[in-house]
């Protein structure tokens, strides 16, 4: 979730996450993510970690044309978000 005052909040499979983020253009960045520290199973949370070291190197978005969300991050990788 997008939220006011350039903040974003969501969940990374097991925990929620916090942060910052910064918008320019088709450019976006997000800033140091804090996040909740709950334990899961051991595979949740490597996918877990995965996610969130992905979301640290997101460097554009893309509107995809079904309204969802593709955020690449420097080496071409997507994450891909839908309503």
């Amino acid at each position: 979730n997008f939220l006011e005052d350039d903040r974003v909040a969501g969940s990374s499979g097991c925990n929620r996450f916090m942060g910052g983020y910064e918008l320019t253009g088709e450019g976006i960045s997000f800033g140091r993510l804090a996040g909740t520290m709950m334990a899961c199973p051991e595979p949740q949370m490597q996918t877990e970690q995965r996610f969130l070291e992905q979301l640290q190197a997101v460097v554009r978005f893309e509107v995809l044309p079904d309204q969802g969300l593709a955020l690449v991050t420097t080496d071409g990788k997507q994450i891909l978000a839908e309503r």
